[in-house]
Order: structure tokens, then C-alpha cells, then sequence
């Protein structure tokens, strides 16, 4: 079983040596001891009321999962789970469509765009996933 997850957390060294210099580099250590703290059941606390925004930790994920950390809006809980919809970084040419009710009301997209000048609580342009589908 150990040899196992040595073998997983050298895949994964080999990954991060790849990443030299990267960003990504210092959100998967924080993201690491995040997990690490809360396995020997050191949690942080907060109340959270639904409709707020907070940062989160999503932890890694695969593509096109959001990973680490970003801020999101609470959209529901239950008992200790929390229903959150990920605020993540606006990229002109994957969110053309985003709906923006200033300039880009007719749009049916699935993506609201939160200019930085307009919600101080972001630091560059972003957008959220607002559309909820039912599923057949």
C-alpha cells in the first residue's frame, strides 16, 4: 500500500519540478497543508451565511475542475456541507458570451461577468457559473 503512494508522490514531484517557477507551485503547497491540518483535525471555523462570498480551498482537481483556492458564493448548506459557486479568473476569449446586463444582457451564457470596477471585492475581472440546469 505504501509503495503505492510513493509511487503517486513521486509522479507528482516530478510534476511540481516540471512547474520551476510557477504560481501553481505555491497553491498546491497551501492547498497541501490545508489538507494536511485538517486530517489531524485542525479546522478552521467560520459561520457562513448563504448568498456571502468567501475564499474556499477546492483543493486539485482535474481539468476542468477548479483547483486551490478562489473565492465563490455560498449557495446552500448542509449540516457541515457547503454549496459554493466558484468566482475564477474572466479569460476574454473562453467567456466572450458571459452575460453582463450593462453591455451583454441579451446573452444566454452560463457565465455572469464581474467587472473589477464594478465589484471591489475582485481584484481583476472574473466570472461565475450562475445558470442552474436540471438534469434529465
Amino acid at each position: 500500500m505504501y509503495k503505492k503512494y510513493l509511487d503517486a508522490i513521486n509522479k507528482t514531484n516530478d510534476v511540481i519540478q516540471k512547474l520551476n517557477g510557477s504560481d501553481e507551485i505555491s497553491r498546491i503547497s497551501k492547498s497541501e497543508i490545508k489538507w494536511a491540518l485538517s486530517k489531524m483535525g485542525i479546522k478552521q471555523r467560520r459561520h457562513v451565511k448563504k448568498g456571502e462570498i468567501y475564499q474556499f480551498d477546492f483543493g486539485k482537481n482535474f481539468v476542468p475542475e477548479m483547483s486551490y483556492e478562489h473565492r465563490g458564493v455560498v449557495i446552500g448548506r448542509r449540516k457541515q456541507l457547503l454549496y459554493v459557486l466558484p468566482i475564477f479568473s474572466y479569460k476574454p476569449d473562453i467567456h466572450a458570451d458571459a452575460y453582463r446586463p450593462v453591455s451583454n444582457n441579451q446573452s444566454i451564457s452560463d457565465f455572469y461577468l464581474l467587472k473589477s470596477d464594478e465589484f471591489k471585492f475582485i481584484n481583476h475581472d472574473s466570472v461565475k457559473r450562475f445558470a442552474i440546469r436540471k438534469h434529465k
